[in-house]
């Protein structure tokens, strides 16, 4: 029997701060690409039962939790379950929700990284209207001609770049939000780079309260 089936069968369960701190050694975390855009084994099934988040928030959690030194690991997992506010219920499938949801998430990364090469006035105006709600599909022409040259250079200076580098994480999360790769947000990769972006380039304390901050966007969705 693995280590999770254990948990799984154990009565009563270990809380689920433990779990994640367990979770923080597994070899899964210390792959460059796969922390960024895998998926741990028995996910979604450890984030929603174990873990008691959503597959998106328990991938950026439990890695947030493998950068930081093993000593500090299970008194900050404690401390963002004593705060946390949302549960295991996913989002709504509807793009309009998704898509606010992402840009609220950028934009609260952006205002820690605080990069104004990569996020301009023109596209914190954009990120702040997605993130209302506002039909984007009315953006003026030049704004959008702008909007997709900004893109462009970042997905051709970023994309095959270090996925280490927390800036280039910053900034393909950004182009995940406004020219999804795929024609629709992945959600767990812009708040997974937007969390790498944080735990990379800040204290405990600002990672925390980013953390917390798209728990607390999550739970009012």
């Amino acid at each position: 029997m693995s280590r999770i089936d254990e948990w799984f069968s154990e009565e009563p369960r270990r809380p689920p701060a433990e779990i994640a701190f367990l979770l923080a050694r597994n070899r899964f975390w210390k792959d460059e690409r796969q922390r960024l855009i895998g998926t741990p084994r028995d996910w979604p099934e450890v984030a929603e039962l174990l873990l008691d988040l959503t597959e998106e928030l328990a991938h950026a959690f439990v890695m947030v939790l493998s950068r930081l030194p093993p000593a500090h690991r299970r008194g900050f997992a404690d401390a963002f379950y004593e705060q946390r506010r949302s549960s295991a219920t996913g989002l709504p499938d509807d793009d309009r929700t998704r898509l606010a949801a992402a840009a609220a998430i950028v934009l609260n990364m952006a205002d820690i990284v605080n990069d104004p090469v990569i996020y301009g006035e023109r596209m914190l105006d954009l990120l702040h209207g997605a993130a209302q709600a506002d039909d984007l599909t009315r953006t003026p022409a030049p704004a959008v001609a702008a909007l997709g040259k900004a893109i462009g250079r970042i997905r051709v200076e970023f994309e095959f770049d270090d996925p280490a580098d927390p800036r280039g994480s910053a900034a393909l999360a950004l182009a995940e939000v406004l020219d999804p790769s795929s024609g629709v947000i992945d959600l767990k990769e812009v708040l997974v780079r937007s969390a790498w972006a944080v735990v990379e380039t800040q204290e405990a304390p600002g990672v925390l309260r980013f953390l917390l901050e798209v728990d607390h966007l999550l739970a009012d969705v």
